[in-house]
């Protein structure tokens, strides 16, 4: 049985002193800096280090090799990653042109930095005009004390809080714990390591680094009995204790994804309910952000979600996406009497105006990390901060100051595919190159940079080693010349045979770590195969049985030649023995790519098309012919961007895998037509000029079913029915709901006032039919009526509370992602849609809508979203039941919020080409018309 608590899970720091001295540098309380786009570089000169990015005791290589000796963590991580990286992948494609949408988010993001102090002082008045109270805090001691003096001045004894990265940057929970504040985190992920006393190990998935059976024992030390090894059962012991929790809380605290600029509304983008309860129960709601995750605008907005979500955990957009503004107003029953906004800087605006100021565009999707190689290896703790992963490496010595922090730059194989994978485009691989410059400056003897000096180091005096500066030197001599360069190659070809093993396929009679053709004289070719052939081989390519290798026979006398590919180097002198006792490293090739490229092409291409391609003009004239309409080029040259195509011709000119954009292959002549655009691009709204590969079409028609297969694609289920008249629709809906009630037993119910403000038009007869219909049924009914005195709001939550099934209408339905949006306010409680297990939606059939952006333009035309001054203070959109995969990669339904999700679409869909919160019946719904029988 494995220790539930890893040698290498590193604890959560105990409380720092409130009053801890800041950095130097720090700014004002005003939260910004002036923002500039120079390529100014941080100093050198050494500052002192940011108390709250203090770095861990143990040294860096020793936290690597405590992580390296886990054995589930190094099969758990890379499994979690590779499944979260190639959902992002699947979820990407779904857009049509992931390159274009991550390009229109780069700039989004890059032009909110450059006027950030602008953009924030519109959040902070849109806060203070909604009823909040806006706290800016320069330093991480600064943040607390707010926070604290919240907390303290009203009373509060107990804190829930939802997932929050900048909570942990600042360790508000020792500093609560320290005044006597009961501090529980309510995300699943962040339940079980605050039991564990670990730090989050990823952005997204804070526990991927526990199994199943260590949250077993620490779910068990947590009740007093042994819990069964289930991950539903043990998802089900944190529902009903966490639950408790919620309801006695005083005060809610949560991060923020986003602060949208023109309309102070925090963006909350969770997937378990749990950031729904911290921010709708308890009567006072904090929300933490640092100052970088303001958006200007809602256009903006929905740019940001599209990318957000199917990058962090590969879902068109997450199960609960909340906006929520001040307090509430009067009328409501429920959501919280306060609410303060604490904006952080703590080092962040040192990056304003320097070539690191693209750090600040990150949107926390943890993408970078799933991508890493080296996190791959060895998980989150051996990075030693709040942040792990190529972003990490790059912002917390970047907040934290180098002193202690100047391994993390090295903590990369500069590979760039935390740049392919980021949704925003951050160059993470040129940023830790620029670190990593800026730890030779610092360690140049007598020597500080200056701050406006942006050339590289001249000399190697600030090399770490003398070996290191004479490995660099070598490094350099051969590499700079075309001679010297295939010499050393040759050579390493020779002197790595000590140290090649043969990664040998399973059941294989080659004995282990003996690699054929060097101690027998047959090359790797004489025997195995490639993966698919030799039983599970681990993606090494190799010769068919059987087949001689060029060996001996060759003219060079090259032993290795075919061995190269199925042959891996482990062990090895000084750096390269440590690098391969965790990995593999590639074996040198024998002959390089350009020496074995004219005999590729002699063995691929016939010598007739050959001949022919000879008599059809120089190579120069072919690069330059006119690109072919299968190409599938869009117009503009180098301008456009391809899309992509089954098959491909290599001079297609399509974007390489760094994601740069394509070369332009030569000159158009008028008889090269483009290829028209494969995907449908969105004409107008925040998303105008994007593709958009799964729009549901222009054909409001079939909308309906399309959003009933989205929800039943996130578990939930869906029914359609009609009428001739409103009275017939309403009835049908009104037994379509009864039948649900009794197929699953639910005797008590809570919904919504069918006299509520802000309903769809002809919502709330059907509302009421359907209530109406559950009473006959026998069900115990409770409508939210907050704006009346009885019943009052605190025995309204418990009915929500203790409901079996609550009942809601959607103001807009997302056809493309099952997607229903509910804007909540006077009888419109939020409990309503929370707390009950199953959740009953009513989609009215016209506020269907294509798309996310759709549904943002219709919420800001018809309830004012954009605007502070009429904006509601919470609108949720919800895409099927509450789920989790916490424990060891298990997906759990039903968490926090329900688990069970149904809807019921009724009335027939918008007429075509009707815009969203637009003309005179903008978002309403019509009941009239011709239908077909109840379905």
């Amino acid at each position: 049985m494995r220790n539930a608590t890893p040698d290498h899970a590193e604890a959560r720091p105990a409380a720092a002193p409130a009053g801890a001295t800041a950095p130097a540098t720090a700014p004002g309380s005003t939260g910004a800096m002036a923002s500039t786009t120079t390529n100014r570089i941080v100093s050198s000169t050494r500052r002192p280090a940011n108390p709250s990015h203090r770095p861990p005791a143990e040294p860096f290589h020793q936290r690597i090799q405590a992580a390296l000796r886990d054995d589930f963590l190094r099969v758990a991580v890379p499994r979690a990653t590779y499944r979260q990286h190639y959902g992002r992948e699947q979820a990407l494609a779904q857009l049509g042109d992931p390159l274009k949408w991550r390009e229109r988010a780069r700039s989004i993001r890059a032009g909110t930095i450059a006027e950030l102090d602008r953009y924030l002082e519109q959040a902070v008045a849109a806060v203070e005009a909604r009823g909040g109270r806006v706290h800016r805090a320069a330093t991480a001691a600064e943040a607390v004390e707010a926070i604290l003096g919240i907390v303290q001045r009203a009373g509060a004894r107990r804190v829930v809080k939802s997932k929050s990265m900048v909570t942990e940057e600042i360790h508000l929970n020792p500093h609560l714990e320290a005044a006597g504040v009961e501090v529980v985190e309510t995300d699943l992920g962040e339940y079980i390591i605050q039991l564990a006393g670990h730090r989050p190990s990823h952005i997204v998935a804070p526990a991927v680094h526990l199994s199943q059976q260590q949250v077993r024992e620490i779910f068990s030390r947590e009740a007093g009995h042994e819990l069964p090894d289930d991950p539903v059962a043990l998802a089900a012991f944190a529902r009903q204790r966490l639950r408790e929790k919620f309801l006695r809380a005083d005060v809610g605290i949560s991060g923020a994804n986003f602060l949208v600029a023109e309309s102070g509304t925090v963006v909350l983008v969770t997937n378990e309910g749990n950031g729904r309860m911290v921010t709708s129960l308890p009567r006072i709601h904090i929300a933490v952000m640092g100052m970088e995750r303001v958006v200007p605008t809602w256009s903006d907005l929905a740019v940001l979600l599209e990318v957000l979500a199917r990058s962090a955990t590969g879902q068109k957009i997450t199960v609960y996406t909340t906006f929520v503004g001040g307090p509430r107003r009067p009328g409501e029953a429920d959501g919280p009497e306060e609410f303060h906004l604490v904006i952080v800087d703590n080092g962040r605006s040192n990056l304003l105006g320097t070539r690191f100021q693209e750090a600040l565009h990150c949107i926390r999707c943890g993408a970078c990390l799933n991508a890493c190689p080296v996190y791959r290896q060895m998980g989150g703790h051996p990075y030693g901060g709040v942040y792990s992963g190529p972003i990490g490496a790059v912002i917390t010595p970047l907040l934290g100051g180098l002193d202690g922090w100047k391994d993390l730059p090295y903590a990369s194989s500069l590979c760039g595919a935390c740049y392919e994978a980021c949704p925003v485009m951050i160059p993470l691989h040129d940023l830790l190159v620029d670190l990593r410059e800026e730890v030779v400056n610092r360690e140049r003897p007598g020597e500080v940079a200056d701050a406006n000096d942006t050339a590289p180091a001249a000399d190697a005096n600030g090399l770490r080693s003398r070996a290191e500066r004479w490995a660099f030197r070598l490094w350099r001599w051969a590499f700079s010349d075309p001679r010297r360069y295939r010499l050393a190659a040759r050579v390493a070809a020779w002197l790595q045979a000590p140290w090649l093993v043969r990664d040998e396929p399973a059941g294989s009679d080659t004995a282990p770590g003996v690699a054929p053709g060097l101690r027998d004289g047959r090359t790797g070719a004489d025997e195995g195969g490639t993966g698919a052939d030799a039983g599970g081989w681990s993606g090494r390519v190799g010769g068919r049985k059987g087949q001689t290798g060029r060996g001996a026979s060759d003219a060079g006398g090259d032993v290795v030649d075919d061995l190269m590919a199925r042959a891996v180097l482990r062990g090895g002198p000084g750096p390269l023995g440590a690098w391969t006792a965790s990995r593999d490293f590639p074996a040198v090739a024998s002959r390089p790519f350009h020496a074995r490229w004219a005999e590729l092409v002699r063995e691929t291409e016939p010598a007739v098309t050959r001949t022919e391609e000879a008599g059809a003009g120089s190579a120069a004239d072919r690069s330059a012919a006119p690109a072919s309409s299968e190409e599938g080029v869009n117009p503009g040259g180098a301008a456009g961007r391809p899309f992509a195509r089954p098959t491909v011709p290599a001079s297609s000119g399509l974007a390489s895998s760094t994601g740069s954009r394509p070369q332009e292959t030569g000159k158009r002549t008028a008889a090269a037509a483009p290829a028209s655009n494969p995907f449908p691009v969105v004409a107008s709204g925040p998303t105008a000029g994007l593709p958009r590969a799964d729009h549901p079409g222009p054909d409001p028609a079939t909308w309906p079913e399309r959003f009933g297969r989205e929800l039943e694609a996130v578990h939930g289920t869906w029914s359609r029915v009609h009428g001739s008249t409103p009275e017939a629709v309403a009835s049908a809906c009104a037994a379509a709901c009864a039948e649900y009630a009794r197929a699953h037993r639910l005797r008590r119910v809570v919904a919504w006032d069918p006299a509520a403000p802000d309903l769809p038009e002809g919502a709330g007869p059907v509302l009421e039919a359907v209530l109406h219909a559950l009473e006959e049924a026998g069900c115990q009914v409770t409508r939210w009526r907050g704006d009346r005195q009885r019943p009052a709001p605190s025995s309204l939550r418990q009915a929500a509370a203790t409901a079996d099934l609550g009942i809601v209408v959607a103001h807009y339905a997302v056809a493309a992602s099952g997607t229903a949006a509910v804007v909540h306010g006077p009888g419109r409680g939020r409990a309503v849609s929370l707390l009950p297990e199953h959740l009953l939606i009513l989609v009215p059939g016209t506020v269907l809508v294509p798309t996310l952006a759709e549904a943002i333009v219709g919420l800001s035309g018809r309830y004012g979203v954009a605007d502070p001054t009429t904006a509601p203070q919470n609108v949720t959109f919800i895409t099927g039941p509450s789920k989790s995969s916490d424990i060891e990669l298990h997906p759990v339904v039903g968490v926090h919020g329900p688990r069970y999700v149904h809807a019921v679409i009724f009335g027939p869909p918008p007429a075509a080409g009707a815009r969203p919160g637009s003309g005179p019946e903008r978002g309403h719904v019509n009941l009239g018309g011709r239908v077909r029988a109840t379905g």
